[in-house]
């Protein structure tokens, strides 16, 4: 726990770039405040491998803690503002992993916070991991938002998929006749034989 942390600081503060490594994973596995202002100082680093493996912890942080929410706050700047893309890649890829595993979050605050970011999910690979924050968002918005994603042919099953999941259940600011009509929509589009199959048996049930 957090006692290990004063045992793991020196580690990371080590000229040897091994022990600095294995410090940093070490207390990401703590996680915690102090674990996470290791890793970031990490990332600052003018050791180009440091960089790069605290930019790769950074991005899969386990969230175990309160205050790990930084967490968020620090992947959002990698994702919007790294000057390397692949730190921008991970960072990206983290924030949305960190949006669908937050449970403070609203349905709707997860949209929003996919929304803010939708400029830079340009990749197949991260806009699958965005349509999964919004399969597991059912709002209005998610719906939106998914339709959106269903234009690229590269994602778009993915997207309908998560829109049947989302249109067969009752959600609040959705009537039954959107639910059907986005029902009737994957049903026509989709060129998936299992997604068209679950669109209309999805859609026997919406009375």
């Amino acid at each position: 726990g957090v006692k290990c942390i004063s045992h793991l600081r020196p580690l990371t503060q080590s000229r040897d770039n091994e022990l600095h490594m294995i410090g940093l994973h070490a207390l990401a596995i703590v996680g915690g405040p102090d674990a996470l202002a290791a890793v970031k100082s990490a990332i600052e680093s003018a050791e180009l491998p440091t960089q790069n493996e605290a930019v790769r912890i950074l991005s899969t942080w386990p969230n175990n803690w309160p205050e790990d929410s930084e967490a968020g706050q620090a992947l959002l700047m990698l994702a919007t503002s790294a000057e390397k893309m692949s730190h921008q890649v991970l960072g990206l890829r983290g924030y949305l992993q960190y949006i669908r595993g937050n449970k403070k979050l609203s349905n709707e605050q997860k949209v929003a916070k996919v929304k803010d970011v939708r400029s830079h999910i340009k990749r197949p690979e991260e806009k699958r991991r965005a349509i999964a924050v919004l399969g597991d968002a059912p709002s209005s918005s998610a719906l939106e938002l998914l339709t959106t994603f269903a234009e690229d042919s590269a994602v778009a099953e993915e997207a309908y998929s998560a829109m049947v999941r989302i249109a067969g259940q009752d959600i609040r600011g959705v009537s039954k006749d959107q639910r059907r009509q986005v029902l009737k929509t994957v049903a026509e589009k989709s060129r998936n034989d299992d997604i068209k199959r679950r669109a209309r048996k999805t859609l026997s049930g919406v009375r």
